[in-house]
């Protein structure tokens, strides 16, 4: 493994870890093993449920996004794709399953890797600016300490100035021209790589596809915050609605930056912090991540485990591939 890979990897350790550790604080494991038991299976399925349906939804919207590049697709060539791209999301950091997704569908298809990329970054652009939109309106009925404010805020801002920046430049065919250019300063390879990722990412050029991909970004969104608030309610925490879009924004937020296996870590530490903010005990906190993530990561680890199996999958492979 190349150098740069195992200083990442070390350090996505280190920060899981670190995280664990300051999760781990002043813990009841009682307390928490005891709110644990009181949530029961009935409720998991539920979540489970409602889980797959957030699920199925945005396999909806990767499908249409790829029928943009090819109109003759058959949906069910996105399913293992995407699972198994969640599966190793859930596991490796800094979004490697990304790449295999890359892999994979343009070797079942006629998409290019390029556009397969393209729809990756699509699909985390509308994911950002509707949880970013879904805060900002919960903000306004949730009180909160300023610095919370202050903090997102910033990264809301940062966030919509790098997306309004990149669409910007999708609508620039000047630009395409230029980074095609074998003669780029900063590289031919990157820049023709650059250039025919911009192309990609125009086919969003028309109010038509921006609203369908909104509406399918905002549902799983909505559907993921309605169980979070339907196993918060279970553990007796007596919050809302609004409450859950505040938690479900800092966690994703959160663990976007600190990247660790799984998450295990930084996602336990921020949803104890976030809940701390509406009076929630440490070890009733501790107990509601845990179950939160596991219902959230586990199948997919599960499902994408079973298909890498079925169809063969082949890690050396895609380390071959340039995209």
């Amino acid at each position: 493994m190349p150098l740069k890979k195992i200083i990442k990897f070390s350090l996505s350790l280190t920060i899981g870890f670190v995280f664990i550790w300051l999760s781990l604080q002043g813990i009841d494991w009682q307390e928490t093993l005891s709110a644990i038991s009181k949530v029961s299976p009935f409720t998991i399925i539920i979540c489970l449920l409602i889980i797959s349906i957030s699920f199925c939804i945005r396999w909806a919207r990767w499908f249409l996004i790829l029928k943009k590049y090819q109109k003759q697709l058959d949906y069910k060539l996105c399913f293992s794709p995407l699972v198994i791209c969640w599966a190793i999301n859930s596991v490796i950091p800094a979004k490697a399953g990304e790449l295999v997704r890359v892999y994979m569908m343009s070797k079942r298809s006629k998409i290019s890797k390029t556009q397969v990329l393209s729809s990756a970054i699509i699909e985390r652009i509308f994911d950002g600016l509707l949880l970013l939109s879904l805060f900002f309106m919960a903000i306004k009925m949730v009180s909160l300490p300023y610095w919370v404010h202050h903090v997102l805020n910033l990264f809301g801002i940062v966030f919509i100035i790098a997306v309004v920046t990149l669409y910007a430049f999708t609508l620039s065919k000047p630009l395409h021209g230029y980074l095609n250019n074998n003669n780029w300063r900063f590289g031919a390879g990157l820049g023709r790589l650059a250039g025919k990722l911009l192309e990609a990412l125009a086919i969003i050029n028309n109010f038509k596809t921006i609203l369908i991909l909104a509406s399918l970004s905002l549902i799983p969104w909505l559907v993921e915050a309605w169980t979070y608030c339907f196993l918060m309610n279970s553990f007796g925490f007596n919050l809302n609605f609004t409450d859950a879009i505040v938690i479900i924004s800092m966690v994703n937020f959160g663990i976007l930056v600190l990247q660790a296996p799984g998450g295990i870590g930084p996602f336990e530490y921020i949803i104890i912090k976030s809940l701390s903010l509406f009076s929630i005990s440490h070890s009733s906190a501790m107990a509601f991540a845990i179950v939160v993530h596991s219902c959230i990561y586990l199948p997919s680890v599960i499902l994408g485990g079973y298909l890498m199996m079925k169809t063969g999958f082949n890690w050396q492979s895609i380390k071959k591939e340039e995209i």
